[in-house]
């Protein structure tokens, strides 16, 4: 080979790992416009477009598309609503399915005739399988020159090991970075959608944020009473939802107390919380607020003290530690389910220690700027990402503060051999002190609607522990809301999964209590105590 074609084949091997290295990061942004007469309402405020994209959509729960929508080349939002808040709340919200759009103008106006013009916006890529066809073509011309190369080495056996073996490496390492580009871009960024990316952009200092905060701030945080909390610093839409003091889930400043004549404090967890909804004013809270205000006045507060994945034990702690301080007239319990999970470990001590473990490493959620030195380069990137910050991208705070499940297959035994004595012991405990306090407990029963064989199981623990519920309720004479009465206001449409609120849910959620309340007495009586003192100084 001349000395001329051995240059050329060295700069095609050139090119074609500058390619490799190249190729993944080549983004452009790909443009549609909605053609207006193809919109149908789609009630309310909404309206679909059928369109099919080759992009990751959302899912039912979970942000995954990066697909926007512009009026006049304005960005709307917020994006990934669900579709209740778009048909209702409307001003730009939207979300993208697999096969349609969902979206809403900016005005209310209805966009086939406000004269506006609508696109959908999303970022493109090359084709995997271009990238890692480069990558086999550089991988195999890259060790033939290397190969070629060293048996023409004159310098003896040694040096042509040395030479071939500093090649391969060569060869190898680009090939790995390129993939590790490519597989980071494709599987972990694009598949698990905004969350993963924003994460990633905090982690690694890659533009779109460059701190923890926001709306892609980790959910909880660590405490020193309580297993974890929920995180202050996370925003929704740039308003913050959790109030910094009492670490719960409100927006509205905590008022004096003796400006409100009635406040109501609602304890459970994620279906107190209203996980599943992304904008609070739409949560069965929020709604019952508004609806005893709308009869009331506005010197009344119902405060959403649910946090995710509490059991009773951790309700209780988060109670005498800070929301007792709120000094409420009447708690609402609505939790139970999430005190069936220590039945199925089949717990058998006073704490729930076969259920919960200690977490003390703020670090396993916190998201801060990577300065290991590894993450200069895309495979070390990916390596801590796949040790670390997929874990923080996919976080659920069970993972961290519960023992690993069991398989279904031990559950029903377990529930057996586990009755709801503690849940029992828990629950009337935290009653008396309510009522010591002189304060008034309501007891409201947990929802569930099976979508499989595995739910049939836990429902047999959750209807066990409701019959709890209902049986403290009557020794010490507490309101508790009929579960024949919720049952019957719900559909299966109004979850969003097999316990979760979807918008209507919570709406409904919110009217029953509001009716229950007022029927029960609850209301004018506290209306009344509370009354009486003011008109007797008068």
């Amino acid at each position: 080979m001349s000395r001329r074609d051995a240059a050329i084949l060295f700069s095609c091997v050139a090119a074609l790992g500058l390619a490799a290295l190249l190729l993944p990061g080549v983004v452009w942004e790909r443009r549609a416009s909605i053609d207006a007469a193809r919109l149908a309402p789609a009630g309310g405020l909404a309206w679909r477009y059928d369109v099919e994209l080759a992009t990751p959509a959302d899912k039912r729960d979970k942000a995954k598309s990066y697909v926007s929508v512009l009026e006049d080349g304005r960005k709307l939002g917020p994006a990934h609503e669900l579709p209740r808040i778009i048909e209702v709340v409307g001003h730009g919200a939207y979300r993208h399915e697999r096969d349609h759009v969902l979206l809403s103008s900016s005005d209310a106006t209805d966009p086939r005739s406000n004269g506006r013009r609508y696109e959908l916006t999303w970022p493109g890529h090359l084709p995997f399988t271009l990238q890692y066809a480069v990558v086999a073509l550089f991988a195999a011309f890259g060790l033939a020159v290397v190969s070629f190369a060293a048996s023409r080495a004159t310098r003896g056996p040694r040096a042509r090991r040395w030479l071939e073996a500093a090649g391969i490496a060569a060869v190898a390492a680009v090939a790995l970075e390129s993939l590790a580009k490519a597989i980071t871009q494709q599987i972990f960024l694009d598949d698990d959608g905004q969350f993963a990316r924003a994460i990633y952009q905090q982690a690694f200092g890659t533009g779109g944020g460059d701190d923890a905060h926001g709306p892609f701030a980790p959910m909880f945080g660590p405490h020193a009473y309580l297993p974890y909390v929920l995180d202050p610093r996370r925003t929704d839409d740039g308003r913050r939802e959790i109030n910094e003091e009492f670490l719960i889930r409100r927006s509205e400043p905590i008022r004096p107390r003796g400006e409100v004549a009635l406040r109501i404090l609602a304890v459970g967890g994620s279906t107190t919380h209203d996980l599943k909804i992304h904008a609070e004013d739409f949560t069965w809270v929020h709604q019952l607020e508004s609806a005893l205000r709308g009869r009331h006045g506005a010197a009344v507060d119902v405060i959403n003290g649910g946090v995710g994945g509490y059991t009773i034990y951790e309700n209780f702690i988060h109670y005498i530690t800070l929301l007792t301080h709120l000094d409420p007239d009447v708690v609402l319990f609505f939790q139970s389910i999430n005190d069936v999970h220590p039945r199925i470990f089949h717990n058998e001590h006073y704490d729930y220690r076969d259920y919960n473990r200690p977490w003390w490493d703020p670090r396993q959620v916190e998201i801060e700027r990577s300065r290991n030195p590894i993450a200069a380069t895309w495979t070390g990137r990916l390596l801590l990402w796949l040790t670390h910050y997929q874990h923080v991208s996919q976080l659920d705070i069970g993972f961290l503060t519960r023992q690993p499940y069991p398989q279904p297959d031990a559950w029903a035994e377990n529930l057996r051999q586990t009755p709801p004595d503690l849940y029992r012991q828990m629950l009337e405990n935290f009653v008396l002190l309510v009522k010591a306090q002189g304060r008034r407990p309501v007891i409201v029963p947990q929802l569930w609607r099976s979508r499989n064989e595995s739910d049939e199981v836990f429902a047999k623990g959750l209807a066990e522990n409701n019959r709890v519920s209902l049986e403290v309720a009557e020794r010490y004479g507490v309101p508790f809301v009929p579960l024949a009465r919720l049952d019957a206001a719900f559909s299966d449409d109004d979850f969003v999964d097999n316990c979760h609120f979807g918008p209507t849910g919570a709406e409904k959620m919110a009217a029953q209590l509001a009716a229950f309340l007022e029927e029960s007495g609850v209301v004018s009586q506290v209306l009344a105590a509370r009354e009486a003192p003011a008109a007797a100084r008068r």
